[in-house]
């Protein structure tokens, strides 16, 4: 296109119609070219042929698709921004007012970050409007998201192929959801664990092998978590301590104080390895990674629904515009019911850890998996498998609010001193440390939640008759510092599963053909 056409259409941009883009040379279409392709579009999402589009449609449409990313992710948005009617579904006249709307805003976009005005987006441009909407990505990044909407695989973005890969975003057109659209982003856990949310099947299986990968990586600081978590012995070193601060002056009973700590990090590595060997920092780890793929599925779909059930809640069907606090009730939901749905493995795991490798006489073999499932359904039947399930379930809600918050909080205080949009990767780091400081808050209630699950077994034999038993007795033994063995080791390993899950996960989207 000749710079002065280009210029045209960015100057009247506010009246832009469906028929300038009709004109466009790259996008050189009639009338009913442009309504076949868009009718095109909607029977491929109505897979049921019912020439109507529910939530259920979209979702399994959108999983059709090709070159299309984060698919079940906005399938929930994508319908309330359609659905002008209110009525549940979509029909094709409310879809086409959709989909022209949305070309519009993306020829505006387009047209904006077009410095060169030939109608195709350079990787030079789209890297400058990336950094102006403050996302500083790599080479290799820009090349890969590039490569993402560029069929014909000629280095270049036109129109038609811009506009076929964001026509279904539902979110407001701008660089930074652009790039959000394909991207995912880990998030710490309650318990420590770094995840990846999936947003459809085979990503769900990179997120899963990823996590796998990381949390065997790291599993013996897990080992080492729960290690401390079940001793109940005290040395009473801060209780001395009190006294000979005004003996000994504050830096050296601080110097001892570490040096006790350290010493104790050590002997735990020691005791772990003379009772078991290698393989003892890795016992549970096989039931840690069976429940990855199931937790974040379950997570992720109730986390959805709850975001539809708050919207009815409050009076609305756009899920968009239930605000931070809608979100937060909606992933504390989605919380407590993937808590739920999988915490029986998490028993199991925990009574492994405090059966097998504790002393020379227990038994290592792996048949210890079996024989403390079939035990625990002895004892109590279905109830030993949800011991520690309410202070797990309490926790869920409180770490969402520090999490959030703190989160928020880092990337204002980011964008305020940098004066610019916080890229992914300094998302992720804020998300890394608002999760250790929401784990580190709730961590006596994850503390209480192993104890009780840990109950009973060689590393463990204390029996409990509920958390306030476990709490009273715990205070009085251990005093406030009780509360929180372990949590050095479950902080520690939080950077190195990041890295790990990041590296993996991307290594498993390529072996995958996943863009």
């Amino acid at each position: 296109m000749p710079e002065t056409s280009a210029s045209i259409t960015v100057a009247n941009n506010d009246s832009l119609s469906i028929s300038s883009l009709a004109a466009l040379p790259e996008n050189a279409e009639s009338e009913n070219e442009r309504i076949s392709r868009i009718r095109k579009l909607f029977d491929e999402l109505d897979y049921d042929k019912t020439g109507v589009l529910d939530r259920k449609n979209i979702l399994i449409g959108l999983n059709k698709l090709k070159n299309h990313p984060s698919k079940n992710k906005y399938a929930s948005e994508l319908l309330q921004k359609c659905d002008v009617s209110s009525d549940g579904v979509v029909d094709f006249d409310e879809f086409k007012s959709f989909v022209e709307e949305k070309e519009k805003e993306l020829l505006r976009l387009f047209l904006e970050i077009d410095k060169s005005h030939d109608m195709k987006l350079q990787p030079e441009e789209l890297e400058n409007a990336l950094r102006k909407s403050g996302i500083n990505c790599t080479q290799a990044e820009l090349k890969k998201f590039i490569k993402t909407m560029d069929k014909d695989q000629n280095g270049v973005i036109d129109f038609s192929e811009w506009r076929d890969f964001l026509l279904l975003l539902p979110r407001e057109t701008t660089m930074s959801e652009i790039f959000e659209y394909y991207q995912v982003i880990a998030q710490v856990s309650i318990d420590g664990e770094v995840i990846i949310p999936p947003t459809d099947p085979k990503y769900l299986l990179a997120g899963a092998i990823a996590g796998a990968v990381s949390r065997t990586a790291t599993a013996p600081f897990d080992r080492l978590k729960v290690y401390f978590q079940i001793q109940t012995a005290s040395p009473q070193l801060l209780t001395n301590a009190a006294k000979e601060i005004i003996v000994e002056g504050e830096t050296q009973v601080t110097k001892r104080l570490v040096s006790s700590a350290y010493n104790n990090f050590i002997n735990a590595i020691k005791n772990l390895y003379s009772s078991g060997g290698l393989i003892n920092f890795f016992r549970g780890n096989g039931l840690n990674v069976a429940k990855i793929a199931p937790e974040s599925a379950i997570k992720f779909f109730a986390y959805e629904q709850s975001k539809v059930a708050v919207a009815n809640l409050m009076g609305t069907k756009d899920i968009g515009s239930i605000g931070m606090s809608g979100r937060f009730l909606s992933g504390g939901l989605g919380g407590v019911i993937s808590q739920f749905a999988i915490y029986p493995l998490d028993t199991i795991k925990t009574r492994v850890m405090s059966s097998s490798g504790v002393s020379l006489n227990a038994s290592p073999g792996g048949s210890i998996l079996l024989k403390t499932a079939s035990e625990m359904w002895k004892t109590q039947g279905f109830r030993s498998f949800y011991k520690g399930l309410i202070p797990a379930l309490v926790g869920v809600f409180p770490y969402a609010a520090v999490d959030m918050s703190v989160y928020e909080s880092l990337k204002l205080a980011y964008i305020k001193h940098e004066k610019k949009e916080a890229s992914s990767f300094v998302s992720l780091g804020c998300g890394m440390i608002s999760g250790s400081i929401g784990a580190s808050i709730v961590y006596p209630l994850a503390l209480v939640r192993t104890r009780l699950q840990a109950q009973g077994t060689p590393g463990h034999p204390q029996t409990y008759t509920g958390v306030f038993d476990v709490i009273k007795r715990t205070y009085k033994n251990e005093r406030l510092r009780g509360f929180y063995k372990g949590l050095l080791p479950a902080l520690v390993k939080v950077v190195p599963a990041a890295a790990i899950t990041y590296m993996v996960y991307d290594k498993t989207k390529s072996k995958l053909e996943l863009k």
